[in-house]
């Protein structure tokens, strides 16, 4: 049986210099077999770099705490005032708000205007309804960092569009590897003279 596939193989491949079949074949199993290999390595590149992205955040939200603190073990007094405006009602003494900064899902951060500030009635009842939100008193809504979003922060992984990518990592990979090592064995098959 082998006997008679490799004549099969010699008469067509007569005409072939082997050098070129081992070439051909050669090419043939390394793409079968680096390709898979290279999208993979080409995946964990862009998960590498998105990785880092999330790291430079999270070492920034850490920076960020770590000045809050010590603006706590300073005594800050804006920090102080800020903390016992939101967790005490207390407001400083002398002074009218003249309007309150909340977190914003959509746009960030809003800022709510009081309509008059000579009025107490309209100023009570702006700092009530704001520090009634539940991300008014919570130090991690002051001092969050999110987490980069893909397509906003970064660009989506592109697709590797191709022939030989198709190929070689569709169901056709094993026959395309088999047909590089019969172009090899072929290659290698010494010329009968006839």
């Amino acid at each position: 049986m082998l006997r008679s596939l490799l004549v099969i193989l010699d008469r067509g491949a007569a005409q072939v210099p082997g050098w070129l079949m081992l070439a051909g074949g050669a090419v043939l199993l390394a793409a079968a077999a680096l390709v898979p290999a290279w999208l993979e390595a080409r995946e964990l590149c862009y998960q590498r770099d998105v990785m880092r992205l999330q790291h430079q955040r999270l070492l920034a939200q850490e920076r960020a705490y770590a000045r809050f603190l010590e603006a706590l073990r300073t005594d800050d007094p804006a920090v102080l005032e800020r903390l016992a405006f939101v967790h005490l009602r207390l407001k400083p003494v002398g002074a009218d708000p003249l309007g309150v900064v909340m977190p914003d899902p959509q746009q960030g951060y809003t800022l709510h205007l009081v309509s008059d500030p000579n009025d107490p009635e309209v100023c009570f009842r702006l700092v009530r309804d704001c520090l009634d939100h539940p991300a008014a008193g919570n130090v991690d809504a002051w001092l969050y960092q999110p987490m980069p979003v893909e397509g906003v922060d970064y660009p989506p992984l592109s697709t590797v569009q191709g022939r030989i990518v198709r190929l070689a990592t569709g169901p056709m990979r094993l026959p395309m590897a088999a047909a590089g090592l019969l172009c090899i064995a072929a290659g290698l098959v010494p010329p009968t003279r006839q």
